[in-house]
């Protein structure tokens, strides 16, 4: 089968299976996706007319999938690593070749690698009851390795969402695998009465040339999504506070704070509107989350969390906090994500930044020998100038070569909490080259509510997360970043779920005082429900 894919064989193979017999068409469909319902609903679809439609004919097929359809897809795939059952399981030739190709970096893979992903399937496995399906094209073993891995956090729901995502890349590009295979080798012959065709262009390679280093250099800036999971909430909390146990002890927190204030399904449906059916799965999902993982991602803040102190005392907690983190990978009670906050590179904090960083990150890979925590990212904060980013990327390459974290190993995330952020000097987009200077470090962009609509002039009334300048904002960020491989997050609320009054020491509340903290504490959770309902209906 030809490997490239182009346009016009595609066009070609797209015409070939317009004709196909019913039969042999759903037989080549289903070497795209092993789901029944998938292809025999989209080999009636048919006339497809263009490839673009037959793309979203699948797409719109796929909407209609459920959870047995999507495991019998699953199904088709052999396990990511298992090279015998490349060998023995598929029926046909073409589903044994895509699946070769697509896993081709395995057959180069260290011993230890396949031995980990024997593991690691089997781990999956067992939590999901199905096989690990990843987009494996293009990548190694070892990244497959890790990416496998980091799914095996997640929720059972989640996680089947993520899968269904990863089948429909695969099914992709097995449509246009299957469109070049069909496309006939010999050019179509003349119609009838008429001589031989004629064609101007002989050689398109120099006229060509231009346009595919421009593809090539649109494909490198813009690789797609990040692969691997997001945290749906970052926890920021201040350094001084931070133990190696804090997420464990908020959990706890958390529970209490449902049983007191949201006891049971029906309470949940009353505050947020949820129909009596739903809010019984989302209030068992809750609680099981809040025992499992409560919280997914945790910011340790030398920022506004921690405000300005004198040198000597935030010295000593940069070391402090590095020991508590050193504590909890061995003890394995931190969040599946970390990182710290740092201060901005101003002419004015950008010393008391570097230091804090420096101090951190030296006693961290002292107590460590050189290991950071999982998905641990440096948060830089109020971001204006692109020479910050790059003086900040400059800081993490001496840190890693001098700590032997390894060259690549610390990640970083922008605030964007400023308008300069957005737009630059010259009044174009600022973010693009924000994250260009980041030279592939930079994992995500937080937006910074109160900041960013302080600087507009908003007096503290109206400084809240569905603000227009707010959807403004955030809809620039989408604008600049999707597709750069950078994750968005909408915005932090400092508005807490705290009820108003507080039993005296050896006494109770009243009545009164019961039912006022638990109108206060529903009110301010709906409106951070609304807040985040706001934010998904805008993309983010």
């Amino acid at each position: 089968m030809r490997s490239d894919w182009d346009p016009l064989l595609c066009r070609a193979g797209l015409r070939v299976l317009d004709t196909l017999p019913k039969a042999e068409l759903e037989a080549e469909l289903r070497h795209c996706c092993g789901s029944r319902r998938f292809f025999t609903e989209l080999a009636g679809r048919r006339p497809y007319s263009s490839v673009e439609r037959l793309l979203d004919l699948a797409t719109e097929v796929e909407a209609g999938l459920n959870r047995m359809d999507w495991l019998e897809a699953f199904s088709h795939h052999p396990r990511i690593g298992d090279v015998n059952a490349l060998k023995q399981r598929f029926a046909t030739a073409q589903s044994k070749e895509w699946s070769g190709n697509e896993q081709a970096a395995v057959s180069s893979a260290e011993k230890s690698v396949l031995r980990a992903l024997v593991s690691a399937n089997q781990a999956y496995e067992a939590r999901f009851g199905y096989l690990f399906i990843v987009f494996a094209t293009g990548k190694s073993a070892s990244e497959m390795l890790a990416i496998l891995q980091e799914r095996l956090r997640h929720d059972p729901f989640d996680e089947l969402m993520i899968a269904a995502r990863e089948q429909s890349k695969i099914t992709r590009l097995r449509l246009q695998k299957l469109l070049t295979k069909l496309a006939p080798d010999a050019p179509p012959a003349p119609p009838p009465g008429k001589g031989p065709m004629k064609k101007t262009f002989d050689d398109l390679g120099g006229l060509l040339a231009p346009l595919h280093r421009a593809q090539a250099q649109y494909a490198t800036t813009f690789p797609g999504d990040p692969a691997g999971r997001q945290p749906v909430h970052t926890v920021y909390g201040g350094a001084q506070l931070f133990k190696s146990d804090t997420a464990v002890k908020l959990g706890l927190a958390a529970r209490r704070h449902a049983a007191e204030f949201f006891p049971d399904a029906a309470t949940l449906a009353a505050v947020y509107g949820l129909e009596p059916a739903l809010a019984e799965r989302v209030f068992d999902r809750v609680h099981e989350k809040l025992v499992r993982e409560p919280v997914e991602d945790l910011r340790i803040d030398f920022e506004d969390g921690y405000g300005h102190r004198p040198d000597a005392e935030e010295d000593e907690q940069a070391v402090i906090a590095a020991a508590e983190v050193a504590k909890g990978m061995a003890e394995g009670t931190l969040p599946p994500f970390l990182g710290i906050r740092i201060k901005p590179l101003t002419a004015e904090l950008e010393a008391r930044s570097i230091a804090t960083l420096d101090l951190f990150l030296t006693a961290l890979a002292e107590h460590t020998g050189g290991r950071l925590p999982e998905n641990f990212v440096i948060t830089l904060p109020k971001v204006t100038l692109r020479e910050e980013v790059a003086t900040c990327v400059a800081l993490l390459e001496r840190l890693e070569r001098a700590l032997d974290f390894g060259n690549g190993a610390l990640k970083m995330e922008l605030m964007v909490e400023t308008t300069q952020s957005l737009i630059d000097e010259s009044g174009k987009a600022a973010l693009p080259e924000l994250v260009a200077a980041a030279q592939g470090r930079c994992v995500g962009a937080h937006f910074g509510v109160y900041d960013y609509t302080a600087g507009c002039n908003l007096i503290a009334a109206h400084q809240r997360m569905r603000h227009r300048v707010c959807d403004f904002a955030r809809h620039l960020m989408q604008v600049s970043l999707i597709g750069r491989g950078v994750h968005l997050s909408d915005g932090a609320t400092n508005i807490m779920p705290t009820p108003t009054h507080r039993a005296p020491e050896g006494g109770q509340l009243s009545a009164d005082q019961i039912a006022e903290n638990r109108e206060a504490v529903q009110r301010i959770s709906k409106l951070n429900y609304d807040d985040v309902r706001h934010s998904l209906e805008g993309g983010i």
